[in-house]
């Protein structure tokens, strides 16, 4: 039982790093799109 219960906290754990990964990820691809675009209007302006 106490094995199974591991398990599930286990899964948890590693289901709530993969969010937090994902948001990060999401985060950090944002601000990657943000700053070409930024540069990109500084390159059309030139």
């Amino acid at each position: 039982v106490a094995q199974s219960l591991c398990g599930i906290a286990l899964a948890d754990r590693l289901q709530s790093c993969q969010t937090d990964f994902m948001h990060t990820f999401n985060f950090f691809q944002t601000f990657l799109v943000l700053s070409i675009l930024k540069n990109w209007s500084c390159i059309i302006k030139a």
